[in-house]
């Protein structure tokens, strides 16, 4: 078995701190506060999570792909895994209260709501995915395979990167849902 890499246990830490606030989340908050516009304008709190949901299913099949190329390598990770300048800048901006906003992408606005209920499921079942995928990702050379954002087909960045790029979104848009349901500062 491969000893559990420590900035690993990390991202799977800050996707666990995500869950833990959405579960605070969800329970204060009832159905139509899930779907109610915020003040001003914006996403309700479920279209903040229903774009959690979009990306991280566009994400997670690069990262499957990803992970077998690197256990393809037959290298052993590094002791430390770097991000590279543009995994670095992504991970850095997609967190709560960066300055770094981004038009999103259509194919990731949440258009069409499900039932809250759904939203949440649907959440859980990919942070069930992705910690799976982090699990095994432990030993492998993360920082050696790039793969092609699937929000802006012209950045690339490597595993790690992306591994680390996705609680950092998870963080700033539940951030964004509690706002968005009067919850948050």
């Amino acid at each position: 078995m491969t000893e559990h890499h420590p900035q690993l246990i990390a991202v799977r830490e800050d996707l666990r701190l995500a869950e833990e606030r959405l579960r605070r989340l969800s329970g204060a908050l009832g159905e139509e506060d899930w779907l109610r516009d915020a003040p001003g304008g914006g996403w309700s709190a479920g279209a903040c999570i229903e774009h959690l949901n979009l990306v991280t299913e566009a994400m997670l099949p690069r990262l499957r792909e990803g992970i077998e190329k690197a256990r393809a390598l037959q290298q052993e990770g590094r002791p430390r895994l770097r991000k590279g300048l543009i995994g670095w800048m992504l991970s850095a901006g997609s967190g709560p209260g960066r300055g770094m906003r981004i038009r999103t992408a259509t194919a990731f606005d949440p258009h069409r709501l499900p039932t809250p209920g759904e939203i949440l499921e649907r959440w859980q079942a990919l942070l069930a995915d992705q910690l799976a995928l982090i699990e095994d990702s432990h030993g492998l050379p993360l920082d050696r395979v790039r793969m092609i954002s699937p929000v802006d087909g012209r950045f690339s960045y490597n595993l790690y990167a992306a591994l680390c790029i996705l609680p950092a979104h998870h963080l700033r848009h539940i951030q964004q849902a509690e706002k968005a349901a009067g919850r948050g500062a």
